[in-house]
């Protein structure tokens, strides 16, 4: 997902030329429930979804066929591939580049232009490298939220303990009471109400939306009315070409001829 504006906006653009109606289905979802570039930081988790080992799977679809020690060197090539270029920039600044992309990383205040590090609390990949390039070790610039002393304080609280309902103080108000029960016309829905788009990955094709019936006049024979309401003149409706039935020919004993395809086996009378 997009960590910046600028490639959310690019993304849109992109999907818009595609499909209209997709474009126009996911920026009414509010994208700032679901896309990174609008996400606020601190919260160290920017895991969105559960398919990241499907990247890396992805990345090694053929490559894991091969013999154990051709995978591992192909694996070591794959990932040299994407090493990033650090330039210095002074002090805790640097430049990671990769290609026409760059982003500017600060070691001292935990950031870099992708959002990326600020919104997981882990170094992201630009910083990886800026880190790598100084030889510090990169779990020193993990969030405090994952700190021991963040996993103890925790669980340092235990929960206090209740009386029950017989300890309880006496009042004088009236006790809360259920809403009366009032049935609803129909049998009661057992399963929930499935949104439209879920429909259409329906795993039977009875469960998935239907395709609306295009009508067809009886009168004017044009689409898209009835002849109750149409108002324009009769036109006599075409033919329906009729199909030809096809019958052997027999000889004189009541036996079928076949001219073009003799039978393979014996005619059963």
């Amino acid at each position: 997902m997009s960590t910046v504006e600028g490639d959310f906006l690019a993304t849109m653009d992109n999907i818009k030329k595609i499909t209209e109606t997709g474009y126009t289905y996911l920026m009414a979802r509010k994208p700032e429930t679901w896309c990174k570039a609008f996400f606020s930081h601190g919260y160290a988790c920017e895991a969105v979804e559960n398919g990241v080992a499907e990247c890396f799977n992805d990345m090694i679809k053929v490559i894991r066929k091969k013999p154990l020690l051709t995978m591992l060197e192909e694996i070591r090539i794959l990932l040299m591939k994407r090493l990033w270029k650090v330039v210095p920039s002074g002090g805790d600044v640097f430049e990671t580049r990769y290609g026409y992309n760059g982003y500017k990383v600060d070691l001292a205040t935990h950031t870099c232009t992708c959002n990326l590090w600020m919104f997981s609390g882990i170094p992201c990949v630009h910083s990886q490298a800026a880190i790598n390039y100084i030889h510090k070790d990169p779990s020193q610039f993990l969030s405090s939220w994952f700190h021991k002393d963040k996993y103890v304080a925790t669980y340092s609280q235990n929960i206090q303990p209740v009386g029950g309902s017989n300890l309880w103080p006496r009042i004088d108000f009236i006790k809360p009471l259920p809403p009366p029960v009032r049935r609803m016309s129909g049998r009661p829905k057992l399963k929930r109400v499935k949104n439209a788009s879920e429909s259409q990955d329906a795993k039977y094709p009875s469960q998935r939306l239907k395709v609306p019936r295009t009508v067809r006049c009886g009168k004017c024979q044009q689409l898209g009315h009835n002849k109750i309401s149409c108002t324009n003149d009769e036109v006599p409706k075409p033919p329906v070409p009729k199909r030809k039935i096809v019958r052997p020919r027999k000889d004189g004993g009541g036996q079928p001829i076949f001219d073009q395809f003799p039978p393979v086996g014996p005619l059963i009378p």
